[in-house]
């Protein structure tokens, strides 16, 4: 396909979403005007095909499996199976194909129109018209920087936020089941996390129906669940992987590990091999896409400080967030990207806390 060719339809997707959205708020254009911007500078910069090496050469694979679904179906359903295809992901992007939209581009598009449903169900919680406020919310939430730096690249994460966000406040079984079930297809180990984290919530909504919770609650939640998480993966590692020896020994490196990740600076406690960036480069990208870092930390410290008001889903957010970042630990595919999806259930509980502290929080509704 030609550049020109890649642009127009980029052009026509952005006059499509710019008219649905206009009774919307405008911060929602201003997602999609500078999605339009960057997914285009991305393949004048790179080319249509070496664009899919920008970053992260997954989005190679996926634009692979959807040409394939694309041009023989029965084919593709024979060599790759429905979760190693990520099936929520990329077949709504076969679907686009049919319409003579580019592989690629099809799947950013998909990214797009994840976060911008994130996005509005984020904005929908709060209930305001403030533009300050609004922006604020999208990046407390990972709906900002990262979100949209996300959108732009044929990945998965924003597919990933919004369905972990569903989960966590779905009102309906049916939500919550079909976001689980979305979410192991997208990443298996991402839907054992919010099952343990179920499990955990459980015990300590027993364990503190007597009583008020400590400060001891959130150590205990992060301590048990990260080992938890060793247990998990130890029991299901694949035969070539390595387990990092986290059960038997709580070494120094391992927990540095563990809450290296815990903010977004993996890049500091994995092999050089594994990193294809410069220090300073991945330093910048921390400064730039901030959300992992500054909204984890915060929400920690916020609910160790906080332990006394710590409510159900923040125990479910710490508990499924730890056991995850447990799991992924133990991994070599072991990036900042591993928190993506949990930055908008943490943002907002974040907020929730915050401003419930000065009693003026409003109540955050749930997903119907």
């Amino acid at each position: 396909m030609r550049l020109t060719y890649y642009f127009a339809q980029t052009f026509v997707v952005v006059g499509l979403l710019t008219t649905l959205l206009r009774s919307t708020p405008v911060v929602l254009r201003i997602q999609v005007w500078l999605w339009a911007l960057s997914v285009g500078f991305i393949a004048w910069q790179f080319g249509i095909e070496e664009q899919l090496d920008f970053y992260s050469n997954d989005q190679r694979y996926y634009s692979f499996v959807v040409e394939m679904f694309s041009h023989d179906p029965l084919l593709a359903l024979r060599e790759i199976s429905v979760v190693s295809a990520k099936a929520p992901y990329t077949l709504p992007a076969v679907v686009l194909t049919l319409f003579g939209i580019h592989p690629t581009l099809a799947l950013k598009i998909i990214s797009l129109l994840s976060l911008l449903v994130l996005s509005s169900l984020v904005l929908n919680s709060v209930n305001t018209r403030s533009l300050s406020r609004q922006t604020r919310m999208l990046y407390l939430t990972g709906c900002g920087a990262i979100g949209l730096f996300f959108s732009v690249l044929a990945l998965r994460e924003t597919s990933m936020m919004l369905f972990t966000y569903t989960y966590a406040f779905g009102k309906s079984a049916q939500v919550r089941i079909l976001s689980l079930v979305t979410v192991y297809l997208l990443r298996p180990h991402l839907a054992v996390a919010l099952i343990v984290a179920e499990f955990v919530t459980t015990i300590w909504r027993w364990l503190t129906s007597r009583r008020n919770a400590g400060y001891w609650s959130v150590p205990a939640i992060v301590l048990s669940t990260l080992t938890l998480g060793g247990v998990i993966f130890s029991q299901t590692i694949p035969a070539h992987l390595e387990p990092v020896p986290v059960i038997n020994s709580f070494a120094i490196a391992q927990m540095t590990r563990f809450f290296s990740n815990y903010v977004g600076l993996q890049f500091l406690t994995v092999p050089e091999s594994t990193v294809n960036f410069p220090i300073l480069t991945l330093v910048l990208l921390r400064i730039l896409l901030s959300e992992t870092f500054v909204v984890v930390t915060v929400f920690i410290v916020t609910s160790i400080l906080m332990s006394f008001r710590l409510r159900e889903r923040g125990v479910f957010a710490l508990a499924a967030f730890s056991t995850y970042v447990s799991v992924v630990t133990n991994t070599d595919f072991n990036s900042f990207r591993q928190n993506i999806p949990f930055v908008p259930l943490i943002g907002i509980l974040l907020v929730g806390m915050i401003e419930r502290d000065s009693r003026r929080a409003p109540a955050i509704r749930l997903i119907t």
